[in-house]
């Protein structure tokens, strides 16, 4: 942050909002001097998105040359969590001789990263069947639908 005034003035910096006067405090801190910013440790996406915060430039008898600067500093999403199914077990009713290409059912995965990334972009595969061949089921790797790749499917 730079005030324009500083050529005739001397200046001091200072800055008020989340994440410095406000919960969390102290994550960031203004060089009263210079007007660089620091962040202090590292944060969290998935606790706090992005921090509004006002940036204000004053004389030292406290005049303002400047209006408040409103700053947003959004955090940067890490692939920090791996994505993971709400239940361990899922269980799903296929009729008996259905026709190949049924569908029945749906896994879904969460992934707490930022949504609409590459961080959060789910792909389903099935690991195991059993018995493996032939294999009556396959997952479409974008929806997590689950289908039928036979019509042998048969309870006895």
């Amino acid at each position: 942050v730079q005030s324009d005034a500083a050529q005739n003035y001397t200046i001091f910096y200072s800055i008020s909002g989340p994440g410095v006067d406000k919960e969390p405090f102290n994550l960031f801190f203004i060089d009263k001097d210079t007007g660089d910013i620091f962040c202090t440790r590292s944060i969290d996406r998935e606790q706090y998105q992005e921090f509004p915060i006002y940036a204000y430039a004053t004389t030292a008898d406290g005049y303002a040359p400047e209006y408040p600067l409103p700053l947003v500093f959004k955090v940067e999403d890490d692939n920090d969590n791996a994505p993971y199914f709400e239940s361990k077990v899922t269980f799903f009713t296929v009729p008996e001789n259905c026709r190949t290409g049924t569908s029945v059912g749906k896994v879904t995965a969460i992934d707490l990263d930022e949504p609409d990334t590459l961080h959060t972009r789910l792909r389903y595969k099935i690991l195991q069947q059993i018995p493996n061949n032939p294999r009556h089921f396959t997952v479409h790797p974008d929806t997590g639908v689950i289908t039928t790749t036979t019509p042998l499917l048969d309870r006895e």
